[in-house]
């Protein structure tokens, strides 16, 4: 499997996007933001999400062997307190 996020480009439409190629899925649309460090970053995360959806439904990420841990990599949410 390769994971592929491409430099953040600016649109016509004067918002920006960021290309995400996962091979596991086909015709993946580009990410975007409202500027080039949030495409950035939201494209990051859908490439997250999509690996953790692969090992929620049962796949293996493994790296010489050895099993990846995604979870070390992903940007946590704070805990949200109710008021």
């Amino acid at each position: 499997m390769t994971l592929q996020i491409g430099a953040p480009y600016h649109c016509n439409t004067g918002e920006w996007a960021c290309p995400v190629d996962l091979s596991l899925y086909e015709g993946l649309s580009d990410i975007r933001g409202e500027d080039s460090y949030q495409a950035l970053c939201l494209a990051i995360r859908f490439a997250q999400n999509l690996l953790q959806g692969f090992v929620d439904d049962g796949g293996k990420l493994l790296v010489g062997g050895e099993p990846f841990p995604i979870e070390a990599y992903g940007f946590k949410s704070p805990p949200i307190s109710p008021r």
